[in-house]
């Protein structure tokens, strides 16, 4: 039996809300296949920053919940710095929790002109164009992500979710068929049932 359009619209807000936990919340991005923190990274290159402080005490804010004031610390940080990457990285997260997704979509766009070799970039700014159902775009910044790492196991499932989104089934089976590979390879269990288990739904199981 085929999943009912809510019902499926249920299951692609559930697994996006997944994602969206790990791109606002761990703050990842894949260097070189291999996941790491974004403040540590943008941090340990630019030790010097005079934007280190405004940064450190953002992310803080940013942690507690108190979006506004890690946007006011993230502002200080790109009036140091007009080239800070975490900077507006940073405050298109704060962007997003405020629903302030255009601003979001900006701030990402502004961190990807300063270092377009960021799979994670690419892929936190497809998530909030696929939550505002702008599929196509999404797609876009997924494949594009994926281009910069293959291994991105989260952007295969972005873009499955949006092929989805648009009603081409297929693709996004084969696209969470993909994804799952990849969390199973990198011993992520949790992620690798949940994409097993939506594909048995999309096949009617």
């Amino acid at each position: 039996m085929k999943l009912s359009f809510t019902v499926l619209a249920i299951i692609i807000f559930n697994l996006l809300s997944l994602q969206l936990a790990k791109a606002f919340t761990s703050l990842e991005i894949s260097t070189n296949s291999k996941e790491s923190n974004v403040r540590d990274f943008y941090l340990s290159q630019n030790t010097t920053s005079p934007s280190q402080a405004y940064i450190s005490e953002g992310t803080l804010k940013l942690q507690k919940g108190d979006y506004q004031s890690a946007i006011e610390q993230f502002n200080l940080a790109i009036e140091a710095d007009e080239n800070n990457f975490y900077g507006y990285y940073s405050r298109a997260t704060a962007y997003v929790y405020q629903e302030k997704y255009q601003n979001a979509i900006e701030d990402f766009s502004r961190a990807i002109e300063i270092d377009p070799n960021i799979a994670q970039s690419y892929w936190s700014r497809g998530i909030v164009y696929q939550m505002i159902g702008n599929n196509d775009l999404a797609i876009v910044d997924a494949t594009k992500a994926i281009s910069i790492d293959p291994n991105f196991a989260s952007a295969y499932e972005l873009r499955a979710l949006a092929y989805i989104s648009q009603g081409n089934i297929q693709k996004g089976k084969e696209g969470l068929q993909q994804a799952a590979a990849l969390y199973q390879q990198q011993g992520n269990t949790e992620k690798y049932q949940k994409m097993m288990q939506f594909i048995d739904k999309l096949n009617g199981k």
